[in-house]
């Protein structure tokens, strides 16, 4: 067995366990994240007087080396990189990935029967590899941490453009974001223009529409996952058999809209008001509504056992 074929089949042999030690790391993580929701508020409260538009989380792969999760937090200006006055701020997560270290040492040991074919860096990039997947998954988790982040006393007091992105996951690599915001008013010509666009589903996932009155726009079967309407007016828009996991609607005039099939799972309607929607087989588990925005009455019994609903302050 020469190298290449050792570590294949050392990847193939362990990675059942390595599977569920990131499945452990998720399962554990909703009793892990307050935790970390007081370190973020504490960093956010350390800003300095002055505009931010990026707030950027990121795990340092530099330090897993020596099993150390440290979270290296920036704020930075309109100019994102180019910012010479970025703030950082440094905290650490053990705790998230603990069940990582004992994995570790295990294959540090198993790998010896391959008699010098993987060696120790072997073990240590394909664990780095794996937590980073996991941090990801963690990102994606933190997005429904993340929705009300604009309520929290600490980061409300941090002065923002109108433009700001929150995100999490590796320093200069692939990121999640959890909030974001872009108060400038939108066309209905930038609205169908982005549909017209939307050939590879990335043009309106993750969009964010503001003030903006759009009167039509044939969304039947795109990816509007996670993408945001705040003060909007939409009427006659068909999301039939749209994917609007976890989109949300704020302070939003819905008319004569079609969500049939549409999966709204873990979406957000936040002082919503519908006229004659169409919801027919709409999917609508975790989904969450303010009181004011529940369409009782085109739901049928299922999808109002799916919703929660959030109690105001």
């Amino acid at each position: 067995m020469n190298r290449e074929e050792a570590l294949k089949e050392f990847s193939e042999e362990y990675q059942f366990m390595l599977q569920q030690c990131q499945r452990k790391c998720i399962e554990d993580f909703p009793q892990k994240v307050i935790g970390l929701l007081i370190k973020i508020r504490e960093v956010f409260a350390k800003l300095p007087d002055r505009e931010f538009s990026y707030f950027h989380f990121s795990l340092l792969r530099c330090d897993l080396i020596n099993r150390k999760y440290k979270i290296l937090f920036q704020a930075q200006n309109q100019e994102w990189f180019l910012d010479k006055g970025v703030f950082e701020d440094i905290f650490f997560v053990d705790n998230l990935f603990f069940d990582f270290d004992k994995v570790w040492s295990e294959l540090l040991d198993r790998r010896k029967k391959y008699i010098g074919k993987i060696n120790p860096y072997d073990v240590n990039n394909l664990m780095q590899k794996e937590i980073m997947i996991c941090n990801q998954f963690i990102g994606n988790l933190l997005r429904f941490y993340f929705r009300d982040v604009e309520e929290t006393p600490e980061f409300l007091a941090v002065k923002k453009t109108d433009s700001w992105q929150i995100r999490w996951g590796e320093y200069r690599g692939e990121s999640v974001l959890l909030a974001q915001a872009e108060r400038i008013p939108k066309t209905e010509k930038e609205w169908l223009e982005n549909i017209e666009k939307d050939g590879n589903d990335m043009e309106l996932s993750e969009s964010y529409w503001y003030r903006a009155e759009l009167t039509k726009g044939d969304c039947y079967k795109k990816d509007m996952s996670f993408s945001i309407f705040e003060e909007c007016h939409l009427s006659n828009i068909n999301f039939k058999e749209a994917d609007l996991t976890g989109i949300r609607f704020r302070n939003c005039q819905l008319e004569y809209c079609n969500f049939e099939q549409a999966d709204c799972s873990m979406a957000y309607f936040e002082h919503c008001k519908w006229i004659q929607p169409i919801l027919n087989k709409a999917i609508f588990q975790q989904t969450v509504f303010t009181q004011d925005s529940l369409p009782l009455e085109q739901m049928d019994e299922r999808q109002a056992a799916g919703v929660l609903v959030r109690k105001e302050k």
